[in-house]
Order: C-alpha cells, then sequence, then structure tokens
C-alpha cells in the first residue's frame, strides 16, 4: 500500500508541474497576442490620422466638414472616444463631439510630442478633458503643401 501512496505522491506532483508549466504558457502566449493587438491598433489609428492630416478639411480647417467626417468615425469605430484637430497652439477647432467649452491641448503630451517630434506620437494614458474617461491619447501632425506644420490631429 505505501508505494501506491508514493507513487500516487510522485504523479500528483508530476501533474502540479506540468499544470503550472502550462499556465506559464498559456499566460505568455495571451500576453504576446494581446501585444499583437495592441499594435495592430496603434498602427491602425497612425494610418487613420495621416491619411486625415492631409483631407481638405482638415487642411482649410472647413470645421462643418471636418465634424462631420470625426463624428461618423467615431461612430463607425467605437473604440475611438473623439477625434480632433488642433491649431498649432493647441486650440482645438474640429471635433466629433462638438462642445461649447473652448479646449486647448497645448499641456498634454501627445501634443508636444507630436509637434516635436513632427511625427505620430502617444501621450500615455490622462483623463479626457470633455469625455472625463481615462483615454490613450495619439496624435499626428498636420503638415501644409509647403512642409509647415500647422497643427495637430489626435484620437
Amino acid at each position: 500500500m505505501v508505494p501506491i501512496l508514493i507513487l500516487n505522491i510522485y504523479i500528483l506532483f508530476g501533474q502540479r508541474e506540468f499544470i503550472r508549466d502550462w499556465n506559464i504558457e498559456s499566460g505568455k502566449f495571451l500576453t504576446r497576442s494581446a501585444a499583437n493587438r495592441y499594435q495592430g491598433v496603434i498602427n491602425s489609428t497612425e494610418t487613420l490620422l495621416a491619411v486625415l492630416s492631409q483631407t481638405n478639411s482638415i487642411q482649410t480647417r472647413d470645421i462643418a466638414g471636418c465634424t462631420a467626417t470625426f463624428a461618423n468615425i467615431v461612430k463607425q469605430q467605437p473604440l475611438y472616444t473623439n477625434l480632433f484637430a488642433m491649431t498649432i497652439n493647441g486650440d482645438t477647432y474640429c471635433r466629433a463631439n462638438p462642445s461649447i467649452q473652448p479646449i486647448n491641448n497645448l499641456d498634454r503630451l501627445f501634443f508636444t510630442n507630436t509637434l516635436k517630434t513632427l511625427s505620430f506620437s502617444s501621450g500615455g494614458y490622462t483623463i479626457g478633458k470633455l469625455s472625463k474617461k481615462p483615454v490613450l491619447t495619439f496624435g499626428y501632425p498636420i503638415i501644409n503643401s509647403l512642409g509647415t506644420p500647422i497643427g495637430v490631429i489626435a484620437a
């Protein structure tokens, strides 16, 4: 009877190690999957902002045109809480969720990073000025036909 008990204990420890190893590998897989999905969202956001930054309504500050475009995108893509465009001074002139309240983003990291690097930039997690929700905001420079930065577009 003692050898059977020892064998059962040995088997239980072996199964415990197997389950531990399986959980570790499953955790690694889930982490890699989440990271890949997150990277896909970042790449899609960069593409979206790059395309929007070149549209006529953004380049000419056509408020009605860009507001309608932004609102339509946010409605179809609930991943985004807002899309907005700002002047070089940080003043928002167009957003998917219009507000009477003037918003300036000169103090936001995504804005300063975008103008500093003149490229797609993240501002890290923060609380949205309008939504009051935690958001991860990305910015992209708006550059005119002369190559001069004229603002930032953000999601």
